[in-house]
């Protein structure tokens, strides 16, 4: 199937573009987007190893060179910045979460936009990262991990059966919705399959689904942001509308500051074009619920899947962590310096790590060495040069003299753990955080 410009005009419909904008935006998707990372803060901006330049519509986005590979940088690894497109940081512009905010995250993997949530909710607000589908979670329990705060619970439930638990619960949800992803096909992540009639429509029937569910979430006054990395208006603005019609007491809140990327066919929607923008494409709109809407719902009571635990003996060494309570959640143990609403733990299926088990034996998790604030007494650590820093990020041993379990740091940043023999540390930073290849520092 060949992308051209019937194809977009079909698919694009009263958004399509005019005149030559159409051929500039099938050349555009040929070429791939440029590179973006979100910092951390802006004071880290002058820390970061490479040029960059901000983006337009995020402050905390910034655009990489081509040829410049953030992923490759200890600072990366250190998690001084987040790999992410340009277009992801829309939806989490509108979204404008706050501190001290409940928001739920429903589709959150791979965790780029859950863990910009958790850079605004401060130490009083809370997130709910779902992710229905399986193959997902992963990469989100690393990417939590690596963040290092521990105001979040992390859910694996079909976004109606999440809602029947946890209804009218928050400040603001986001639904980044599974798409047909269209602009992906400039980075290859995406075939022009994408464009077909049939695939539009079995999206789009997935995505009303889910933004009924969403809709449930939302306390009154709340809001919903809905977003998706495609072009398709039958997945974008026809959505917004089709939902508008089937829910009272909602309605489209735009932002006055975002009008140079307002939607032509639905003001209060926004679009990002990759001819355009520096960026693959996205689509976002804000959704502001009325306190007298109609969605309110009864909740479902679930039981607690998991049971009380005790730190190991054989992690004593590490002192007292401030935690007031540990669960056993499978192979993990969790646990948060202040313990979530009940009814939020009924529907976790994983939380901060503390610790995990390997066979019979518990070893300290990545997650706790990561934590923002790993304060607690006793806390061993291994000071890392840059050399060493790279070495550790492959995986490799290091030579030092600490003994047992010490957290490995790099410029004042935690890495992961290492358990030493007094010659040697071995390294404990999981597979799936170590680097592949080339690591630098700038």
């Amino acid at each position: 199937m060949m992308i051209d410009v019937d194809t977009i005009r079909a698919v694009v419909g009263p958004a399509t573009l005019i005149g030559d904008d159409v051929a500039e935006l099938i050349e555009a998707m040929g070429r791939p987007a440029a590179n973006a990372v979100r910092v951390r803060g802006s004071a880290e901006v002058a820390e970061l190893p490479f040029q960059t330049m901000p983006v337009a519509w995020h402050t905390q986005g910034r655009l990489v060179a081509e040829k410049v590979r953030p992923g490759s940088y200890v600072h990366f690894g250190a998690g001084q910045y987040y790999i992410q497109d340009a277009g992801s940081l829309l939806a989490i512009r509108l979204l404008d979460a706050r501190a001290g905010e409940r928001i739920c995250d429903l589709c959150a993997a791979p965790g780029g936009k859950a863990t910009a949530i958790l850079e605004t909710i401060g130490d009083a607000g809370w997130l709910l990262a779902n992710e229905a589908i399986a193959s997902r979670v992963g990469a989100l329990q690393v990417n939590l991990a690596r963040h290092g705060s521990t105001r979040f619970v992390l859910s694996r439930m079909d976004p109606h059966r999440l809602a029947d638990f946890v209804a009218n619960a928050f400040d603001g949800v986001l639904v980044d919705a599974p798409c047909s992803g269209q602009s992906l096909v400039g980075r290859g992540k995406q075939t022009t399959g994408a464009f077909r009639e049939h695939t539009i429509r079995h999206c789009a029937a997935r995505q009303t689904r889910i933004l009924d569910a969403a809709a449930r979430l939302v306390q009154p006054d709340g809001r919903l942001v809905y977003s998706t990395c495609t072009f398709s208006c039958a997945e974008n603005e026809d959505q917004i509308t089709a939902f508008l019609t089937r829910h009272s007491g909602w309605a489209l809140e735009p932002d006055p500051a975002m009008q140079s990327w307002q939607s032509p066919v639905l003001p209060g929607c926004y679009r990002l074009w990759p001819h355009r923008h520096p960026t693959s494409g996205a689509f976002a709109a804000r959704l502001r619920r009325s306190e007298d809407s109609d969605d309110v719902q009864p909740l479902t009571r679930a039981r607690m899947r998991w049971r009380p635990a005790r730190l190991p003996a054989s992690l004593a060494s590490l002192g007292d962590l401030g935690i007031p309570a540990l669960w056993e959640a499978g192979v993990s143990l969790v646990g948060w310096a202040e313990v979530p609403d009940p009814t939020w733990l009924r529907v976790a299926a994983w939380g901060p790590e503390v610790a995990v088990r390997r066979q019979s034996t518990w070893i300290p998790a990545y997650g706790l060495a990561r934590r923002s604030a790993p304060a607690w007494p006793g806390r061993a650590t291994v000071v890392l040069d840059d050399l060493q820093a790279k070495d550790y990020l492959l995986g490799q041993t290091i030579r030092c003299s600490q003994s047992g379990w010490a957290v490995a740091t790099w410029r004042q940043r935690a890495l992961g753990w290492t358990k030493g023999d007094g010659t040697r540390a071995k390294n404990h930073l999981p597979k799936s955080a170590r680097f592949n290849g080339n690591v630098r520092c700038g």
